[in-house]
């Protein structure tokens, strides 16, 4: 390649990680130009990418530096979307120009994930009126709460609160504002506060006459609304603060809709409240339990379980290019014979971060994480499943043979030579090949994905991955699993990067000569239509581990451990007879 080409081709990858950088959509053509850059430089020099001595290095490094900044607004967002889910009741939070940027799960349904205030089945007067409210820079102490009459499809009338509310992490100097807006009640029914009447004795009539007040009638309409003379609504009306302690009319409904907002407060504090025990310790073995342990050196560890809480156990190690997360009708598959642990491992999901050179020493450190979740829950023994984390479970199963039942490794096994590059889907395959010739790189590559993922076109991302086998579209082109795979990898860049681009060369090693000292019982489970590796990785494995099963999945593709888990947990049960 002549010095003139050679320039060309660098100004043109320079130009697509800048707008790649800038709008993260762009991360395919940028993948296709690096790959190629990649390529054209081993051919020049076999040995290595000296990427150092580039003129991309420096431009790479300022791009990820671009990249890096986002994080505020990353951490402005999550803390924007903590704070509208500890609002009761409907919120959701938009900025000054009426982005929406966060909403509690009440208002999410009526939302529908439209992204624009403009967007909203709201009548062009009030949004006008709130749009305008919105963008005041001066706001004075009684502009602070605003409420707004919201006809939704210009005919239901709702009564809207807004009040701007501050976020700390803004970035230095910018003028961006956020707003709390929130649904109020205009109306009070008791009816659904049995409660209150039930507090105060209230009869029916009793209970009838208070919600009209409640709702702005007068005593002669009350009347003429429930068809009775106005010396019953009086003699009620007595009897009405007799047992409210209420002075006058003013004063029953003083103390009645005190109580009623008080009361939904609460009830719908305890709802969200029970939804979150459901998800994290609810016995139904369909749902997935989310919970968390403190690691004996203070880290945070996020696992989830799925199955019977008594079953036997299958500790579930994700890698780096699958989540933790799987159907409820999995759960129905492991039933309550079956107890699956699967936890996020540090730096994935929620599961704080620790930082070690050493692969072999991450390793190490992932294998007593393991072992102290293992010992928290009380599991003694436990059958182990994973992909392209093999090398974890392998050298779990070395270090604690007498806790493993077996070892089931699905998708994939732990071995590598320079051929199976080309077998890899074209996204790793840039990875894995960035990761050996050009480490420094692979953050910016990993940002990109994040930034794309995190915009919250994560679709855009997934359908850059290679889908091109039918088996992998049509799995793809069922929404439920199309959700899970979108939600798996939000998963995996929840925590950040670093995780990610350290686990990497768990796939570009070579872990024959630990699979050879194995003893417990193997079982590889590989889908007739799985690409990720070719079937010489299989046979590989097999020489070293000669007393390992095979599994073939007549229809599996890459997606098997989601398509077809009944085969997976078939292949545990199998290990057990």
């Amino acid at each position: 390649m002549d010095e003139t080409s050679d320039t060309s081709q660098e100004n043109q990858l320079i130009e697509e990680a800048y707008a790649a950088t800038l709008d993260p959509t762009r991360l395919p053509a940028f993948e296709r130009f690096w790959e190629a850059y990649i390529d054209a430089q081993l051919q020049n020099n076999p040995n290595g990418v000296d990427l150092d001595n580039t003129p991309v290095n420096a431009h790479i490094m300022i791009a990820l530096d671009i990249l890096s900044r986002l994080k505020i607004v990353q951490e402005e967002e999550s803390l924007a979307q903590d704070m509208v889910n500890s609002h009761y009741g409907f919120g959701f939070i938009v900025e000054n120009n009426g982005t929406i940027i966060a909403a509690n799960d009440t208002a999410a349904l009526f939302l529908k994930h439209e992204t624009q205030l403009q967007n909203l089945a709201v009548d062009e007067s009030s949004l006008k009126s709130m749009l305008l409210w919105l963008k005041k820079n001066r706001r004075h102490v009684e502009e602070q709460l605003k409420l707004f009459d919201v006809y939704l499809h210009n005919k239901t009338k709702n009564c809207w609160l807004a009040a701007p509310i501050k976020i700390g992490v803004t970035a230095k100097g910018s003028v961006k504002k956020h707003y709390l807006i929130t649904a109020v009640d205009s109306a009070i029914d008791l009816k659904l506060d049995l409660h209150i009447i039930d507090y105060f004795k209230l009869t029916s009539a009793e209970t009838d006459v208070t919600n009209l007040l409640c709702n702005g009638l007068k005593p002669e309409e009350v009347a003429q609304k429930r068809g009775v003379k106005i010396s019953a609504v009086r003699t009620q009306i007595v009897r009405i603060k007799e047992k409210t302690g209420a002075r006058d009319i003013p004063d029953i409904v003083r103390i009645v809709t005190t109580m009623a907002i008080r009361s939904k407060a609460v009830k719908s504090q305890l709802g969200r409240l029970e939804q979150l025990r459901q998800q994290r310790y609810g016995k139904v073995f369909e749902s997935a339990r989310e919970m968390s342990l403190t690691l004996g050196d203070g880290r945070n560890l996020q696992y989830f379980e799925q199955g019977g809480v008594d079953g036997v156990a299958i500790l579930q190690i994700h890698s780096l290019i699958s989540g933790v997360q799987f159907l409820p009708e999995h759960g129905k598959m492991l039933g309550p014979k079956y107890r699956m642990i699967s936890p996020a491992r540090p730096g994935y999901g929620k599961s704080d971060p620790k930082r070690i050179s050493s692969l072999n020493s991450r390793i190490d450190s992932c294998v007593e994480d393991m072992r102290q979740l293992l010992d928290h829950l009380g599991v003694n023994k436990a059958y182990i499943l994973t992909g392209w984390s093999g090398a974890i479970a392998q050298r779990f199963a070395l270090k604690y043979p007498k806790r493993c039942l077996g070892l089931v490794l699905s998708g994939a096994v732990p071995v590598w030579e320079s051929d199976y590059m080309a077998s890899l889907q074209p996204r790793y395959r840039n990875m894995i090949k960035t990761s050996i010739h050009a480490p420094k790189a692979v953050p910016y590559l990993v940002r990109i994905a994040k930034a794309l993922i995190d915009s919250g076109k994560a679709h855009l991302f997934i359908s850059g991955l290679d889908a091109k086998d039918s088996i992998d579209k049509k799995a793809l082109g069922n929404s439920v699993m199309y959700k899970l795979v979108e939600q798996r990898f939000k998963f995996l860049v929840e925590q950040g990067v670093n995780a990610f681009v350290d686990d990497l060369p768990l796939i570009h090693t070579d872990w024959t000569q630990e699979a050879r000292r194995l003893s417990l019982p193997v079982t590889i489970v590989i889908g007739s239509e799985n690409r990720d590796q070719p079937h010489e990785a299989i046979e590989r494995y097999k020489r070293f581990v000669t007393h390992a099963n095979i599994k073939i999945i007549r229809g599996a593709g890459t997606y098997q451990n989601l398509t077809h888990f009944a085969d997976v947990v078939a292949a545990i049960r199998a290990m057990s007879t």
